[in-house]
């Protein structure tokens, strides 16, 4: 459980649409403070920001894109995808993009 992620998320300046924080605070908590990864599904994520799936996914990839975190899909539907936050812009580093873990 990433206490110390979802604090940073929270004090994160940079994040001002409610939707991104919201989901980025869920995937803080589900992640390793230390390499950012988590497995959660987009049924868990809908459930608990109880925004719909299609809303989380788009948020996601916005997220993707502005380079708050790095999502690396599952080929198998009956696994999740893996999201990497990027923890360094989080903690206030200069990093733009988030690192797939090795």
């Amino acid at each position: 459980m990433g206490m110390g992620l979802m604090a940073d998320v929270l004090d994160c300046e940079e994040l001002t649409a409610p939707r991104q924080t919201a989901i980025l605070v869920w995937l803080a908590d589900y992640a390793d403070d230390d390499s950012g990864s988590c497995w959660p599904s987009i049924p868990q994520l809908a459930q608990k920001t109880r925004y719909s799936e299609q809303t989380v996914m788009r948020v996601i990839r916005c997220l993707e894109r502005d380079g708050w975190l790095t999502v690396i899909r599952s080929i198998e539907e009956a696994v999740s995808s893996e999201f990497v936050l990027n923890v360094l812009r989080l903690k206030g580093g200069s990093i733009r993009k988030a690192r797939p873990s090795t």
